[in-house]
């Protein structure tokens, strides 16, 4: 029962993604319909069609390492997840219907007896370490690897930072490389938008909103009740026109400073983040005031399972679980969202780092803050003292400005 419960505890966050819904019937609140056989691909726009193998092919998003259009094949042929990215490619055949998607899929999947979507959530859902595909007209799951190389060991910080600094370097350099998209950031005076920026820079011109920007489509419209109630649509911007929108999310969470994970984190290494705070040396650290919210207090003090508490592994084996499974930032008709941080060898690096280091960076952003300092130490005079403040943005003047 104890497992079960923390099970539940996985799907913690629904927010921003690709919509399709796949049936038997033309939707009309989708703006998009492809039809093949007995199947109706129903979708947003920025979606793409074509034929491989004589099956219809309809896929939305980008790869990291590659222009998608150039390994669309391999991703088709895979039997599991190998390319990272955000994307979702729908393959039909007469009788069959596959989602292939990068390999930390971005967005939830639900289905019944007569759909699969992620627009509203239907009776069943599909995990991110399960696929889901129909074969003659019956919906099947099956269960893939997606976690492995977690450790105890312990790496010097200095390692841990070349580690770091090199798969995003390498990572925004590849995508910059074979992108052909403007590129367009929104800076909320936080460490995670400012991580991203200060990389992107290094290699393509990317322009700074110069306030929040949400352009309509016809989608939009027809479902901005379901949409207005997923948190992060208040927290995106939107471009009608063929767009990146470059993201720091989900920063937090993958960068070991999320209230719920961290606190996990903080347990199995004998700590408590409550009592912390109430320590003279965390009180003006960046996540002061954001840690001292009555919601994220209450997670401090709830009581954390003796299988996370006592076991290391279990416990960073959970939270690569809670965070494949907290959907945030994802692709809104032609706009596609670039979230490099999304990406589990990075928290997966953080757990090997000394913990009075990792304490530091789940308290005050420290290990992002050095990463930061590498690309452009000026950036971070750029940076709100702390997280969520109420003039979070205003050392941006001069930057954004």
């Amino acid at each position: 029962m104890q497992y079960l419960f923390l099970i539940s505890r996985i799907f913690i966050s629904i927010s921003i993604f690709m919509f399709f819904s796949i049936s038997a019937t033309k939707k009309e609140n989708f703006s998009c319909h492809f039809e093949y056989a007995n199947w109706v691909i129903n979708t947003d726009n920025g979606w793409i069609s074509t034929r491989i193998n004589n099956k219809l092919i309809v896929y939305k998003g980008y790869a990291d390492y590659a222009d998608i259009n150039n390994i669309l094949e391999s991703i088709v042929e895979s039997e599991t997840p190998i390319t990272t990215g955000n994307f979702c490619c729908i393959v039909v055949s007469n009788d069959a219907i596959q989602i292939k998607t990068d390999l930390y899929r971005s967005f939830p999947i639900y289905y019944d007896d007569s759909e699969i979507t992620n627009l509203n959530q239907l009776k069943n859902n599909v995990y991110s370490t399960e696929l889901v595909h129909i074969k003659s007209n019956e919906i099947i799951k099956q269960k893939f690897k997606i976690i492995d190389d977690l450790t105890e060991n312990t790496l010097s910080e200095d390692i841990v930072l070349d580690k770091l600094h090199n798969l995003l370097n390498n990572k925004i350099k590849s995508f910059v490389s074979h992108n052909i998209l403007p590129l367009k950031i929104f800076l909320s005076g936080g460490l995670d938008s400012m991580l991203v920026y200060s990389y992107m820079t290094k290699f393509a011109n990317v322009e700074i909103l110069k306030g929040e920007f949400f352009q309509f489509d016809e989608f939009y419209l027809k479902n901005h009740k379901t949409l207005k109630d997923l948190w992060a649509y208040n927290q995106i911007s939107h471009f009608v026109e063929p767009t990146i929108f470059v993201s720091g999310t989900p920063g937090d969470e993958y960068m070991l400073r999320g209230p719920y994970t961290a606190n996990l984190y903080c347990a199995v290494n004998g700590k408590n983040i409550a009592n912390l705070l109430t320590q003279e040396q965390y009180g003006d650290c960046y996540h002061k005031l954001y840690f001292d919210l009555e919601k994220n207090k209450k997670i401090f003090y709830e009581p954390v399972s003796k299988l996370v508490k006592n076991n290391k592994i279990f416990c960073y084996n959970f939270i690569c679980n809670t965070l494949l499974n907290d959907y945030q930032h994802h692709h809104l008709g032609n706009t596609l969202t670039y979230t490099p941080l999304r990406d589990l060898e990075i928290i997966k690096l953080l757990f090997q780092l000394p913990f009075e280091i990792a304490l530091k960076q789940i308290m005050d952003g420290y290990i992002s803050k050095k990463l930061i300092e590498r690309n452009n130490p000026q950036l971070l005079n750029h940076i709100s003292k702390f997280k969520n403040c109420d003039n979070h943005m205003a050392n941006l003047i001069g930057l954004a400005i």
